[in-house]
Protein backbone atom coordinates (compact mmCIF):
# COMPACT_ATOMS: atom_id res chain seq x y z
CA UNK A 1 0.00 0.00 0.00
CA UNK A 2 2.85 2.50 1.12
CA UNK A 3 6.44 2.05 -0.69
CA UNK A 4 9.03 0.56 0.94
CA UNK A 5 10.95 3.86 1.76
CA UNK A 6 8.01 5.13 3.81
CA UNK A 7 7.57 1.80 5.74
CA UNK A 8 11.31 2.04 6.62
CA UNK A 9 11.35 5.50 7.89
CA UNK A 10 8.43 5.71 10.09
CA UNK A 11 8.96 1.64 11.50
CA UNK A 12 10.74 2.99 14.60
CA UNK A 13 7.36 5.20 15.28
CA UNK A 14 5.03 1.74 14.63
CA UNK A 15 7.19 -0.09 17.02
CA UNK A 16 6.32 2.67 19.53
CA UNK A 17 3.29 2.51 19.34
CA UNK A 18 2.85 -0.99 19.64
CA UNK A 19 4.67 -0.91 22.70
CA UNK A 20 2.70 1.45 24.40
CA UNK A 21 -0.56 -0.52 23.44
CA UNK A 22 0.72 -3.26 25.37
CA UNK A 23 1.16 -1.44 28.72
CA UNK A 24 -1.62 -0.93 30.88
CA UNK A 25 -2.62 2.21 31.76
CA UNK A 26 -2.68 3.99 35.52
CA UNK A 27 -5.41 6.32 36.67
CA UNK A 28 -4.00 9.81 37.90
CA UNK A 29 -4.49 10.09 41.81
CA UNK A 30 -5.64 13.11 43.05
CA UNK A 31 -5.29 14.29 47.09
CA UNK A 32 -7.10 16.62 48.47
CA UNK A 33 -5.10 18.92 50.46
CA UNK A 34 -6.28 22.63 51.93
CA UNK A 35 -3.93 25.63 51.02
CA UNK A 36 -4.84 29.40 52.60
CA UNK A 37 -8.01 28.07 53.76
CA UNK A 38 -9.00 26.50 50.64
CA UNK A 39 -9.48 23.46 49.19
CA UNK A 40 -7.32 21.65 46.27
CA UNK A 41 -6.85 19.29 44.26
CA UNK A 42 -3.71 17.58 43.57
CA UNK A 43 -1.92 15.25 41.15
CA UNK A 44 1.49 14.39 43.59
CA UNK A 45 2.80 12.17 40.78
CA UNK A 46 2.78 15.81 38.64
CA UNK A 47 4.15 17.82 40.93
CA UNK A 48 7.54 15.89 42.01
CA UNK A 49 9.71 19.00 40.68
CA UNK A 50 7.64 21.40 42.18
CA UNK A 51 7.77 19.23 45.59
CA UNK A 52 11.47 18.55 45.21
CA UNK A 53 12.65 22.29 44.97
CA UNK A 54 10.01 23.03 47.61
CA UNK A 55 11.69 20.92 50.06
CA UNK A 56 15.06 21.90 49.39
CA UNK A 57 13.78 26.03 49.60
CA UNK A 58 13.01 24.92 53.10
CA UNK A 59 15.48 22.63 54.34
CA UNK A 60 18.15 25.70 53.22
CA UNK A 61 15.80 28.03 55.37
CA UNK A 62 16.05 25.90 58.30
CA UNK A 63 19.74 25.07 57.79
CA UNK A 64 20.41 29.10 56.76
CA UNK A 65 18.70 29.93 60.69
CA UNK A 66 20.36 26.55 62.63
CA UNK A 67 23.69 28.03 61.47
CA UNK A 68 23.00 31.79 62.59
CA UNK A 69 21.69 30.76 65.66
CA UNK A 70 25.37 28.56 66.46
CA UNK A 71 27.19 31.08 65.31
CA UNK A 72 25.79 33.96 67.17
Amino acid sequence: MFPREWLDLFRPTFRHKARLARHQKIEARFIKIEIDGEEVLITPSMNIEWDFNNFFGFAHKIADVAIERLTA
